[in-house]
């Protein structure tokens, strides 16, 4: 059941394969060339990430190798496997002829340079992996390959996250809206001009507390919770310009920690300035408590740099990495996962909730009708929950008044009534993370074969609910719960 990951020189190629190690459901350790230490000699997976074949100290006993070498180049991905080949020890080595550990940090580098949304899903390719690895498995007697079903809270197949950004609860003034109107026009941008145009003669703008309805009510009715970033404000003519100070939006705050989860809205100069970042998360935590999540306003990042900055304040997750045009995902994986420097491989010390579509990203640059683009987005959200993977969608409250925005709130509600007819839940961020992290914190410490049968025995760092364990098979031969530092054993008969 445990999956070691070979030290190498190129630390970021070990992250990613932990990434993988974690979604293909093996709880993973990383060990150097020299073999396996003593209490996991026995170790049935090995991950493999460099040219060449393992060194002979790993191949003295039956184990499953999955060897992924990096590519020489990369083309456009497919995934490739040669035929399972047997080991002089008794194991088999399965060899992928394809990089999906490259493509990924392809994916990662290129998220962080602001690149496109991609069409490469690493929980796909885990799937593939997860089906040749069962294929290879058939073919040998001697071995036990249990794998960890790592589902979602409940015993879901996916997962989804609603979260949404404040950036405006009050109605810009006539003259404003004629100004943006003007600049429409002059710069023959078709989406402000009408969408100024009819702001301007809009009588009755929503009320705030009115917005927050639109947005929770949806999700109330099928029995969901939402995440909403707040912003704390800036002097910066592109932040949100409501004041947090004022007791009316103190109490839409509170209201919402109440029945969501609040989190912070970093302003757009906080992404690149740590003391500005620092005084918003205090803000923001006098009326909420410590904020847990954040997404920078405008999606900026100043490479790793901000996320350090995020990290140092004590927040636990990130929600930046959003494609700003079209949908998809624009690090290549769904699924919440650690953050980690992908050129040197350093610890960044918080995760990351990766976005699948953005409103804006859809009506304000590629289809001014959401609903009638509803198909394109049922398409990529389906994909993910095929693949077992977390679906995160981001609107804006105040792009849901369909007078000013057309279609937006349709496309809404129709989502959110896609997510119940599927039976997914629908949780706050935080909840996700959680969720992930801790099964994140599961790691082995004995693997041996003795007396014609494999002990194994785990360790969490956090308390794990409704673990699965399951044989070659996917069948699930004991579940329950794991204490936080608590030692877990199970004996398994050999095959045969």
């Amino acid at each position: 059941m445990s999956l070691a990951i070979i030290r190498t020189d190129n630390s970021p190629r070990v992250k990613a394969a932990g990434i993988l190690a974690e979604l293909l459901g093996i709880p993973w350790c990383e060990l150097t060339t020299d073999g396996p230490p003593a209490r996991l000699a026995d170790i049935p997976y090995l991950i493999w990430t460099e040219k060449g074949d393992p060194p002979a100290a790993w191949l003295d006993r039956p184990r499953l190798v999955l060897a992924i070498p990096p590519s020489i180049r990369r083309i456009n991905f497919v995934l490739g496997f040669d035929p399972p080949a047997p080991l002089p020890n008794g194991g088999i080595i399965l060899r992928c002829t394809s990089d999906p550990i490259g493509e990924f940090l392809t994916c990662f580098r290129a998220a962080l340079s602001k690149g496109p949304p991609q069409h490469f899903l690493l929980e796909e390719i885990v799937e593939a992996i997860r089906k040749n690895i069962l294929k290879a498995v058939h073919t040998v007697n001697d071995i036990p390959y249990p794998i960890f079903k790592q589902s979602w809270r409940d015993g879901k197949q996916a997962q989804v996250c609603v979260t949404g950004d404040v950036d405006a609860i009050r109605a810009k003034s006539f003259p404003s809206n004629l100004r943006r109107w003007l600049r429409g026009v002059f710069r023959k941008d078709r989406y402000r001009r009408r969408q100024a145009w009819r702001a301007m003669w809009r009588r009755r703008y929503p009320k705030p507390e009115q917005l927050l309805e639109l947005f929770n009510a949806p999700l109330l009715a099928r029995g969901g919770k939402g995440t909403l970033f707040w912003a704390v404000g800036s002097s910066h003519r592109l932040d949100p310009q409501y004041n947090i100070s004022d007791p009316k939006v103190v109490n839409l705050i509170k209201h919402w920690n109440e029945i969501g989860e609040v989190g912070l809205h970093g302003s757009f100069s906080s992404a690149t300035h740590h003391e500005a970042l620092m005084l918003q998360y205090q803000k923001l935590a006098e009326i909420s408590g410590s904020p847990r999540g954040i997404r920078q306003h405008y999606l900026r990042l100043e490479g790793t740099n901000t996320w350090q900055s995020q990290a140092s304040l004590g927040l636990s997750y990130d929600s930046t990495l959003c494609p700003r045009k079209g949908i998809g995902i624009t690090c290549g994986v769904s699924t919440p996962f650690p953050l980690f420097d992908p050129f040197r491989g350093d610890d960044l010390g918080i995760w990351e909730l990766p976005v699948m579509m953005m409103d804006g990203a859809l009506f304000q640059y590629e289809h001014d009708n959401m609903v009638a683009s509803y198909p394109f987005i049922e398409h990529h959200l389906l994909r993910i929950v095929e693949a077992g993977g977390c679906i995160t969608i981001l609107y804006h409250p105040q792009v849901l008044d369909e007078k000013i925005y057309p279609t937006v709130y349709r496309s809404y509600k129709m989502l959110i009534e896609k997510f119940a007819a599927l039976g997914l839940n629908m949780r706050t961020g935080d909840e996700t993370v959680d969720w992930r992290k801790a099964l994140w914190g599961i790691k082995p410490i004995t693997c041996l074969i003795k007396q014609g049968k494999f002990r194994l025995e785990l360790i969490a760092n956090e308390a794990v609910r409704d673990m699965v364990l399951c044989d070659v098979n996917g069948e699930g031969f004991w579940s329950g719960d794991i204490a936080e530092n608590h030692e877990i054993g199970f004996d398994f008969a050999l095959h045969g």
